[in-house]
């Protein structure tokens, strides 16, 4: 071989930087914020329901500039990191859905709305400042500026046909359960009164079965996209199906799952997340919201089935005031913590951690039968805050948020451990995952767990739990099995020099 020739090419893949996890802090944001924080007082103290007390507000836009700094004046680069991602979803819950909220509700109260207000507002406050507290002790390594992908240490084919199988798995599930539980005539045209809550009684196999068509997604598009940047956004189709077969058959966060999952590796793995793309999918995911409010109702789907652009035009004809009612309805928590407030331990004794075993239900309904299972707090508050509805066969509940779980089981002061345990579990998950994993499966579990562990805010940890294990344990088992190892069990080696990513 002449010394010419070039070198062969190293098997080793090339080495990129997965994210900037040090970086400055902008002085724009350090600007913008205090202006934020004015801006968000005037509304706050103009809003129907919390408007009633200048209290509350304070507190509240105390609580919104808190947020405010956990999104904006952070020392990592990375738009997702958890406690970013969680600011936003506390910021939307506690700050900004309640100012759309009406003064009078449907819930009867016990104590004056004034004082329930101040109460929930030092209560959310409180947990936050516990939570950033558990998040930033100083336990862990201090990370460094860039942190460079490991990709290579994984067996990609591997991953992708385990994916591709789990996301098939999942979706014969789904299509078993739909047919199981009556077909199109039941499910779309809502004959015989099948509700979406009621989709899965009695089939609890299918059900849990088919939520593996996000961990099979996930890996797969994954895999696929830390081989490859070109047309990589093809692989995500299996996220796509997921999201048109959960769309019709529901809830509308469930089915936004899929999309959401599918933008956060791409964010990774692609293509970073720019705030003016954000800013498009945030008005987009609600308006889909706004639609599948009526939707999903067994009433409307066949309508939708039948016709869904009419359908949609005609929904969202009203935007601003859908908007309003969505915002005010499905994620502000405010007013659900408030009933836990007001009727715990009054007329509800509290649960001291009954309610955090519901992870534990399904294998209760196996051994001992249904009438073992502990019983969600939302449910049993509902037919307090709703004495009307006591007579009614129709039950309902409500979701409670980790705030108003943790007040349900335990008193004020006793909230501020699990607060502070899961911040810790915040931090852990993104520093074992993120800072220090940097591999494509570690991205898929990241992004699997970093959105049900949000999602907590305006669902609830408890009533949360199982599902975000179904879905997180089959990608982390896939990690552990497909790592690669050399003949002696060490990792293969790194590149003498890391490539700088070009999307950095």
């Amino acid at each position: 071989m002449s010394s010419g020739a070039p070198a062969p090419r190293s098997k080793v893949a090339a080495r990129v930087a997965l994210i900037r996890a040090r970086s400055g802090i902008s002085p724009l944001a350090i600007l913008l914020l205090p202006v934020g924080l004015m801006a968000y007082a005037f509304f706050a103290q103009a809003a129907e329901l919390i408007g009633q007390s200048i209290t509350a507000v304070v507190m509240l836009s105390v609580l919104a500039g808190l947020c405010g700094a956990g999104m904006l004046l952070r020392p990592s680069a990375d738009r997702l990191e958890l406690f970013r991602v969680f600011s936003f979803y506390y910021l939307m819950a506690f700050c900004i859905a309640p100012l759309f909220e009406p003064a009078i509700s449907m819930y009867v109260l016990e104590e004056p709305r004034p004082a329930l207000l101040e109460r929930t507002a030092a209560l959310a406050l409180f947990a936050f400042v516990s939570i950033g507290l558990g998040y930033h002790l100083p336990l862990y390594r201090t990370p460094p500026k860039l942190v460079l992908t490991r990709h290579d240490e994984y067996n990609a084919p591997l991953a992708i046909g385990v994916g591709l199988a789990l996301f098939v798995i999942g979706a014969i599930s789904f299509v078993a359960l739909f047919v199981l539980a009556g077909g199109s005539a039941v499910i779309l045209e809502g004959q015989g009164g099948l509700a979406r809550t009621e989709f899965s009684f009695g089939l609890g196999w299918y059900y849990w079965t088919s939520l593996f068509m996000l961990p099979g997604g996930v890996v797969y598009f994954a895999a696929q996209a830390s081989r490859t940047r070109l047309l990589a956004w093809l692989h995500a189709w299996p996220l796509v199906s997921a999201f048109a077969l959960l769309m019709l058959l529901q809830g509308r966060h469930r089915a936004m799952g899929p999309i959401l999952l599918m933008f956060a590796v791409s964010h990774y793995l692609i293509r970073r997340i720019r705030l003016t793309r954000l800013a498009v999918y945030a008005v987009a995911g609600l308006a889909f919201a706004i639609v599948m409010s009526t939707a999903r109702s067994p009433s409307f789907r066949g309508t939708f089935a039948t016709d869904p652009i009419g359908y949609t035009v005609a929904i969202l004809r009203d935007f601003p005031d859908r908007g309003k009612e969505v915002l005010a309805g499905d994620i502000g928590r405010v007013d659900e913590v408030m009933i836990i407030i007001d009727h715990v331990p009054d007329l509800m004794p509290y649960d001291w951690g009954w309610s955090l075993t519901i992870p534990l239900n399904p294998f209760r309904r196996l051994v001992l039968g249904p009438r073992s299972e502990a019983p969600a707090i939302g449910n049993r508050l509902y037919l307090i805050a709703r004495p009307d509805m006591r007579t009614s066969l129709y039950t309902t509940g409500f979701l409670p948020s980790i705030v108003g779980e943790m007040r349900a089981n335990f008193p004020f002061l006793v909230c501020f451990f699990p607060f502070l345990l899961f911040g810790m579990l915040l931090r852990y998950v993104y520093q074992r995952l993120i800072l220090e994993g940097a591999d494509f499966l570690a991205v898929a579990a990241y992004v699997l767990l970093g959105f049900h562990l949000s999602n907590t805010t305006i669902n609830a940890f408890g009533q949360n739990s199982f599902e975000m294990l179904v879905v997180a344990l089959p990608v982390l088992i896939v990690r552990k099995v497909a790592r690669r190892r050399s003949r002696v069990g060490t990792r293969p080696p790194a590149l003498p020099e890391p490539v700088p990513s070009p999307r950095a």
